[in-house]
């Protein structure tokens, strides 16, 4: 027994002897790179308040007002994307290019706008008669750069909005000036060309905004859509000044000014379709002419 003891005493001492090297050679690697976990320095994290627009009190909590920033922030390929920033909305293609999409809102579908009013500048979208539907909603003159907001109500709550309003309105205004002039160009697979050149000039006290684009796409078809799209769009606001009932939407940043507004667009659509029955291409036109 006495013989065995000092090897009892050796063994517990072994642990005790390892080297400090040693025990900083087994501990695991910092994944946040070299110190201790707690002087690493993470990432920051930037938070961004809701814009000043989007932020302005509604008369209802269906009633949402989207600011053109957040709807150009979107990938958009199709003008009626861009409606699809509202909440509950889907814009579907119903046949192709040039016609106007199907709208599903809040899981109705609202065919092509009959019970979906659409509104730009107070110009009504919606179509009284079309062989399609009634309250046909074409949306592919817009063009998602000029846009300055979409104020969106949802619900059969407002009379003001017109007979096509049963499951809710949608009222886009288009900016009145542009800050900067815009020219660019985009392509895409599927033969997609997209051009567009927009910009403002002042004329005294108000301003003149034009925008010209140009759009080609043949669609992942055997028959290709053969879509030709020459849009424009051409505004005059013209600053008075008042001091009373002051505009809640005044883009030009004068105080105590408010627009007055003229507005056109010209939007012939060129495309070509196919039918069910025949393979052999039909040639559809379209144009549209909007004054205010």
């Amino acid at each position: 027994m006495r013989s065995s003891r000092p090897l009892l005493y050796m063994s517990l001492l072994l642990p005790v002897a390892v080297s400090p090297c040693d025990l900083q050679a087994q501990t695991a690697p910092d994944p946040f790179g070299p110190g201790s976990g707690a002087s690493t320095a993470l990432p920051g994290i930037t938070v961004v308040a809701p814009r000043a627009l989007e932020a302005e009190p509604t008369d209802a909590a269906s009633e949402k007002r989207i600011s053109g920033e957040t709807i150009n922030a979107r990938p958009i390929e199709r003008p009626g994307e861009m409606l699809e920033a509202t909440p509950g909305l889907i814009v579907g293609s119903h046949s192709g290019e040039g016609k106007a999409n199907q709208y599903f809102l809040r899981g109705m579908n609202l065919d092509h706008g009959t019970d979906l009013a659409i509104w730009l500048d107070g110009m009504p979208v919606n179509m009284r008669t079309h062989a399609h539907a009634q309250g046909y909603a074409d949306v592919n003159f817009l063009i998602p750069e000029l846009v300055q907001q979409m104020i969106v109500k949802k619900g059969p709550y407002w009379a003001e909005e017109g007979n096509f309003a049963s499951a809710g309105s949608l009222r886009l205004a288009y900016l009145d000036r542009l800050e900067t002039n815009v020219v660019q160009g985009t392509g895409g697979s599927f033969g997609y060309w997209r051009a567009l050149a927009a910009g403002s000039l002042q004329m005294g006290t108000g301003w003149l905004t034009g925008a010209v684009e140009t759009v080609f796409y043949n669609g992942p078809w055997s028959v290709g859509d053969n879509l030709k799209k020459f849009n424009g769009s051409c505004a005059t606001a013209k600053a008075r000044p008042t001091t009373a009932f002051p505009s809640r939407r005044s883009p030009i940043p004068i105080p105590g000014i408010r627009p007055t507004r003229a507005r056109c667009v010209l939007s012939p659509t060129a495309a070509w379709a196919t039918t069910a029955r025949s393979t052999r291409p039909t040639a559809v036109t379209r144009s549209a002419i909007r004054c205010r």
